[in-house]
């Protein structure tokens, strides 16, 4: 075959194998490509959006600790105030019973004192081993010592008055919906010497500390 007719052919079939190429393949492979180098660059984009996403909340977590940990000395402080102690299981004892106990307590008398009578008190008669502990109260409004609960209490004579005082006051709630002091926010201190307060006593603590 004459050289200068096999280079032709040969150009030719070159031109439509490229044209062919670049008509039905090239497309298809810069699809691809572009749809890799978007998601790289996506990929790219999310991770430095991560980093600094990830920055910012570093930076948020230790302004919340350095929060509470000021918020927690605060509160620290105003419990050793107000026990006059700086010993840490009386301020936790102390802040765990009012979290407990009164914060509850006081969420209840708020929410029943806009619709009827309420009344609340503080029980502050302490057995000779554990205070004023939580149930401590529980043999006085039905005068019952018994089963170890006198030597419990370390019940004497100002224990049996204060009795007596709890179930007049019981008894007149269940008569005429009166225990005989003035309706919250005032309250009844039960103790060795009870009182009526103008406001529960812990009730103030657990809010202003």
């Amino acid at each position: 075959m004459d050289l200068a007719l096999t280079l032709v052919i040969q150009g030719v079939v070159f031109f439509l194998v490229a044209w062919a190429v670049m008509k039905f393949i090239w497309p298809h492979i810069m699809d691809i490509i572009e749809k890799r180098q978007k998601t790289i660059a996506d990929g790219l984009a999310a991770a430095s959006k991560g980093a600094q996403d990830l920055e910012e909340a570093e930076s948020r977590s230790k302004e919340i600790i350095r929060e509470a940990r000021d918020r927690a000395a605060q509160i620290v402080d105003a419990y050793a105030g107000a026990l006059g102690t700086a010993d840490n299981a009386a301020i936790w004892q102390a802040f765990f019973g009012d979290n407990e106990m009164q914060v509850p307590c006081r969420a209840l008398c708020e929410a029943h004192a806009p619709h009827g009578p309420t009344y609340t008190y503080l029980f502050t008669w302490e057995g000779p081993e554990v205070g004023a502990c939580h149930g401590i109260d529980i043999p006085f409004p039905f005068g019952n010592f018994g089963d170890g609960w006198a030597e419990f209490v370390g019940l004497d004579n100002d224990g049996r008055a204060l009795g007596r005082s709890m179930r007049d006051a019981w008894g007149a709630f269940a008569r005429t919906g009166d225990p005989g002091w003035p309706r919250y926010s005032e309250a009844m201190i039960f103790g060795r010497a009870s009182r009526a307060a103008p406001e529960h006593p812990l009730f103030v603590r657990a809010v202003s500390c």
